[in-house]
């Protein structure tokens, strides 16, 4: 993320959390209230990927994700493994 920040194809925003950084806006999209939408990482990044009961999926082009175990700051990039932000509504 912060290589497609400094190459000017990605802004975003993150707070510190109990599970790394959190995101809190991407390209000037904020987390926000209500039904309390916001950004989340999903992978197939076996490392990473929550297999628990709350674990939430995407698909995406055919492909289903799961939602991180950790923030983004946590993960530690796989060659041959996808990475995707979503804005999740709960």
């Amino acid at each position: 993320m912060v290589l497609l920040k400094n190459d000017g194809k990605l802004t975003f925003t993150a707070q510190n959390g109990t599970w790394g950084l959190f995101i809190t806006s991407v390209n000037g999209v904020s987390n926000g209230l209500g039904d309390n939408p916001c950004w989340m990482i999903y992978t197939d990044d076996i490392a990473y990927k929550d297999t628990s009961e709350w674990g939430t999926k995407i698909t995406l082009n055919g492909k289903e994700y799961s939602s991180a175990t950790v923030g983004v700051s946590f993960i530690v990039v796989t060659d041959g493994c996808e990475y995707v932000l979503n804005y999740t509504k709960f």
